[in-house]
């Protein structure tokens, strides 16, 4: 699933390969204390990559977010253009 993490002090764009038949919460929900992250991107203040990463270990403590990207872009594609 590809999502985009916010944590205390980084945003990160990555993949989160889910367990087969699980939603992305069961996987959140898991006992591990690191959420594996792959394809990652670090985003600078900026909001251009900073650091490109094919793997990331994300301690689940540190997440304030998760927001699925598929989510976002259908939400982009429904709001009104101007013109």
């Amino acid at each position: 699933v590809e999502v985009i993490i916010q944590t205390d002090t980084h945003l990160i764009h990555g993949y989160i390969h889910a367990r087969h038949n699980q939603r992305l919460k069961d996987e959140l929900n898991a006992n591990e204390q690191f959420l594996a992250v792959t394809d990652a991107e670090i985003i600078n203040e900026d909001g251009e990559p900073h650091y490109t990463p094919g793997f990331i270990a994300v301690n689940r403590d540190k997440i304030v977010w998760i927001l699925p990207k598929v989510e976002l872009e259908e939400q982009e594609e429904q709001e009104p253009t101007d013109g």
